[in-house]
């Protein structure tokens, strides 16, 4: 039997903390909620990481920001490559695309903006449950977009007329005029194509009925053979290039 109550079995005691452990325990959770309190005002790499009204901002050590996470009903990320002083910034936000509630529709959204009212003025891409939108949208003028869906592809805008950006365009598109006093005409590509390119083309003469042809193509150069010397012909041309 103990001594007096005072007294403590040492089997008792075992596998238990001592003091020592407790305090080291406790000195621990101090520090991480000390951590988590700060975790408001954080520097990151020379930079600043800030939780403002809800909101993650995060900046340069000059305090210029150069992403802000918003919250809310429609979840954004604002970035700023050149800048939070740049005029544009480019915009990722997610939404219900569908304005009936009852027909939800989940999307996500990346353009270029201006900074001013967050207009687009630049590149876009929608992605959307039913469909996806590749888009030019300038602030001014007309927007052109390549939409695809379970249907198809829809393209809404101009083709360019004779602009080649490289050697491997998979589509060469335009017209020119053939002058009158010609049977052939040669139409020779800014760039030789890597691969053999196959033109789909018309000719047009005001008033005169012609025979025409194609008489060579290649990747450089297409040769276009006219029954008559007569007028002007209007040469339209969609070629692909071909392996």
């Amino acid at each position: 039997m103990l001594a007096n109550r005072y007294d403590v079995d040492p089997n008792r005691l075992r596998g238990q903390k001592n003091i020592t452990e407790h305090v080291q325990l406790m000195g621990k959770r101090i520090k991480d909620l000390e951590t988590g309190l700060q975790a408001g005002h954080t520097a990151i790499e020379n930079g600043d990481f800030t939780v403002r009204n809800g909101d993650i901002i995060v900046s340069e050590t000059d305090g210029s920001i150069v992403m802000r996470i918003i919250h809310g009903d429609i979840p954004e990320i604002r970035m700023f490559p050149l800048g939070e002083t740049d005029t544009h910034l480019v915009s990722l936000f997610a939404f219900d695309f569908n304005a009936d509630p009852l027909v939800p529709n989940q999307a996500v959204q990346l353009y270029v903006a201006k900074e001013s009212g967050l207009d687009p003025d630049g590149g876009k891409i929608l992605l959307t449950r039913d469909y996806s939108i590749l888009s030019w949208q300038p602030f001014t003028g007309a927007e052109s977009y390549i939409r695809q869906d379970s249907i198809g592809f829809l393209f809404h805008g101009i083709w360019a007329n004779q602009v080649q950006a490289s050697a491997n365009d998979g589509l060469y598109s335009g017209w020119f005029t053939a002058t009158s006093g010609f049977t052939t005409w040669t139409h020779t590509y800014f760039i030789p194509f890597t691969t053999i390119v196959a033109p789909v083309f018309s000719v047009g003469v005001s008033g005169t009925t012609i025979q025409w042809g194609i008489e060579n193509f290649s990747a450089s150069s297409f040769i276009v053979r006219f029954s008559t010397t007569t007028g002007n012909k209007f040469v339209s041309f969609w070629n692909f290039r071909t392996t």
